[in-house]
């Protein structure tokens, strides 16, 4: 990977308009433009449309605000109007596509398209209607999601990648364009109960194709399909069950493939799902995989018996780098967090361009982060620290705050904290899941973050990913649950897989609020953020003030409990120290000791209205 600044080039599409545009449309909404930032949107501008003259794979940094989409969309409407290089164009979220094709089509009619999934459509006939006829479009504009279908099934490659015209006299292998980063690997992951599916179903496959066709079908390849499958189940079967252990197994045969007229078949009669379960299990064979004894899941819910027990089975996780994908292309990422996502290591020859000088000074962020508590999704989920974060919010970042930004795990913890925070009003507060920070600009009038731990993959993904990553070495697959970090990996490298993580996740996340845009003062609050970690936050947000410090600290104990109850209840404007020790039973020593060293109890005090006027007595608020 280098890092590189390449000389500026002309092209037909003229390089100062464009520019000038996207300068023109940031100062008109009132966002300054520095020279730093139009000498950047220049390098960004020479790569677009000189873009043969770079190498295959190009990351462009460009900070958060910056405005990449806008220069993205003035990109996209002069290659319609000028009739420029035909293009696919990747973009995190189904809105966008829409705004990017409308856009497109204003410029010049017909000039671009969507492609969409096909849970869009009713009817099937128009989601293979909309593959049929992308060649004739000068512009593809796809979401994330769809590119990384059309990748992993070979729709791309057939039916996308290339551009004719509408009459199909022309014949040009499109450039692909990524706003934001695309993930790189592609994951293979089948149980030892899908073995059993993939048998039954390649049986029905074969069964039916010989009785329709009256031909042998398959008789060889299939007997050397199931064979395999054999194989990897008796492997499966001789491998010992050891908890927090993502064994490596070996691969069956490295060469290995499934026959193609099987495979066509199988799609045939069964679809693409099933498709990419047979890729998976081909790349398994081939390539071996982590397995690991874990309780399984059903849409997302772990599974249980009638006695509440754990239901688990052996899972098989390995991943695949993109790379080989993608190298057939030109590709342009633009990615705030291109020098720091060690994913981009997966890519050969990488060139990353960055601004010379920062684009942003950062210096009105503060960054708080809190590494006293886990804050893994088990720490969110329970409803003592549910309060704890509950009066965190009430108790003093809504007293400091205008509007306040929380990014919690999806599901219950966010659901329960939303619950406890009712009462507040409802446009000072707002929710996002802490998994990703990508590609949402609905938040940039929040003042404050509030990040809740980070999402991250599980343990054997973390492993095998690591794997994939390292493939030169020997990583060691053991892991054990820790109170400080959740999960704790034996291997530093894979330690190191998931500190990158955090670090790009939580980079995106603060950037929704727009920092470099603004003047006022931002605070991030975090919690459970590695040192790593914080050391690319650090990088990312040139001039930023980072603190380190306990926000969280004291539990939500049955005394705190006691005086919240005691508080909502009391209807005298005052309070004294000796009635609330009288109500819970407690002595005054220990109340004085509990303020002096619970930030929490000090926060119930201010969520319920109360000030305290002097070290005996308590006064309600107007």
């Amino acid at each position: 990977m280098t890092l590189i600044s390449r000389p500026l080039k002309q092209s037909t599409l003229c390089r100062t308009n464009l520019v000038e545009s996207v300068t023109t449309t940031l100062e008109t909404n009132g966002k300054s433009v520095t020279e730093s930032q139009e000498a950047h949107f220049y390098r960004m501008v020479d790569v677009l449309v000189n873009r043969r003259s770079y190498d295959k794979k190009v990351a462009i940094v460009a900070d958060v605000g910056l405005g990449k989409t806008l220069l993205i969309t003035r990109f996209i409407e002069a290659t319609a109007k000028y009739s420029g290089n035909p293009i696919v164009v990747v973009v995190p979220r189904v809105e966008v596509v829409d705004e990017l094709v409308t856009a497109a089509n204003e410029a010049r009619e017909g000039s671009a398209t969507a492609i969409r999934r096909k849970d869009s459509f009713v009817d099937e006939t128009d989601y293979t209607r909309q593959l049929d006829i992308a060649h004739e479009f000068r512009i593809v504009i796809l979401t994330h999601a769809m590119f990384r279908i059309a990748l992993d099934s070979g729709m791309f490659d057939s039916r996308l990648a290339q551009f004719t015209g509408a009459v199909g006299t022309l014949k040009d292998t499109r450039s692909i364009i990524v706003d934001e980063q695309l993930p790189l690997l592609r994951e293979h992951a089948i149980s030892r109960s899908s073995l059993s599916m993939i048998m039954t179903n390649l049986e029905n496959v074969v069964d039916n194709t010989r009785r329709f066709t009256g031909t042998n079908f398959a008789v060889r390849s299939f007997e050397d399909v199931r064979q395999h499958i054999r194989n990897l189940s008796d492997v499966i079967d001789r491998t010992e069950r050891e908890s927090f252990h993502a064994k490596r197994i070996p691969a069956i045969n490295e060469a290995f493939s499934l026959p193609p007229s099987l495979v066509e078949q199988a799609r045939a009669r069964f679809g693409f799902d099933f498709e990419r379960i047979l890729k998976s299990f081909e790349y398994v064979v081939r390539s071996g995989a982590r397995l690991e004894w874990k309780q399984t899941k059903s849409d997302g819910v772990y599974m249980t018996d009638k006695l509440g027990a754990a239901v688990n089975d052996f899972g098989l996780s390995c991943f695949e780098s993109l790379a080989g994908s993608l190298n057939p292309y030109d590709v342009v990422f633009f990615d705030a967090t291109a020098e720091f996502d060690a994913m981009y290591d997966l890519l050969p020859s990488l060139q990353i361009i960055r601004p010379e000088t920062p684009v942003f000074d950062y210096s009105n962020l503060t960054i708080r982060v809190c590494n006293a508590v886990t804050a893994s999704k088990r720490w969110a989920s329970s409803p003592d620290n549910i309060e704890r974060l509950r009066y965190l919010v009430e108790g003093e970042l809504m007293l400091d705050h205008d509007q306040l930004l929380v990014s919690v795990f999806k599901g219950d913890p966010m659901e329960s904290l939303m619950r406890r925070l009712a009462a507040v009003n409802p446009d000072s507060i707002l929710y996002k899941p802490n998994d990703s920070g990508r590609g949402v600009n609905d938040y940039e009038q929040a003042d404050a973050i509030l990040q809740v731990g980070t999402a991250i993959p599980a343990a054997i993904t973390n492993i095998a990913i690591g794997d994939s990553r390292y493939p030169d070495e020997h990583i060691d697959g053991h892991y054990k649950p820790d109170r400080s970090v959740s999960i704790l990996y034996a291997d530093p490298l894979v330690q190191g897989v998931v500190n990158s993580h955090i670090g790009v996740t939580t980079i995106q996340n603060i950037g929704r609020l727009r920092p470099g845009r603004k003047e006022d003062a931002l605070t991030a609050y975090l919690l459970a953020v590695p040192d790593e970690s914080v050391a690319m936050i650090a990088q990312a947000f040139p001039g930023a003030k980072i603190v380190h410090e306990p926000i969280l600290k004291g539990e939500y104990s049955d005394t705190v409990k006691a005086i919240a109850d005691l508080l909502q209840t009391h209807d005298e404007p005052e309070l004294k120290k000796a009635q609330i020790c009288s109500a819970i039973g407690i002595a005054p020593n220990s109340l004085t000791r509990a303020l002096r060293e619970n930030q929490t109890l000090n926060r119930v005090f201010t969520a319920h209205g109360y000030e305290r006027v002097s070290t005996q007595k308590y006064k309600k608020s107007n």
